[in-house]
């Protein structure tokens, strides 16, 4: 019976896991106003895959899948929380004047190809593979070669 009971609760955990996993199938017009002026200002010539609701307990979030294979998150208010290219390089307008500066003096020939912006820092990857992390002021952190 305590067997039982151990697999039904693991089972149920499980499949609640998976549910949270899949998100909510949405169109780009359901999305907070502010993430549609992004996208259109930003990704105009991009054509978006999918449009995805993911609501969590505490965070919940959009994701936009384009059919490059490039994809953005929101916050639910529609801010962006990170975009990762897989076909191109992050807009220049996206990245903050103090990061951009560090990139094109410390590492003039990448790109950076994936940029997160959390409550306190940004977290970046560049073309060669280095992952950096900054403050908001543009400081770096961290790095990972």
């Amino acid at each position: 019976m305590k067997k039982t009971l151990i697999l039904l609760v693991c089972t149920s955990a499980m499949s609640f896991s998976a549910c949270a996993d899949s998100g909510n199938m949405i169109t780009t017009d359901q999305l907070p106003v502010v993430a549609q002026q992004f996208i259109k200002k930003y990704f105009s010539n991009e054509t978006v895959a999918y449009a995805k609701y993911d609501p969590e307990f505490v965070d919940s979030s959009y994701e936009i899948k384009f059919k490059s294979g490039n994809s953005i998150e929101f916050n639910k208010q529609g801010e962006w929380k990170d975009y990762e290219c897989k076909t191109c390089i992050v807009p220049d307008e996206l990245i903050p004047n103090e990061i951009s500066s560090f990139i094109k003096k410390k590492h003039p020939d990448t790109n950076i190809v994936n940029l997160g912006k959390g409550k306190r820092t940004y977290e970046l990857k560049l073309s060669n593979g280095i992952e950096l992390k900054f403050n908001l002021r543009g400081q770096l952190l961290e790095i990972n070669l």
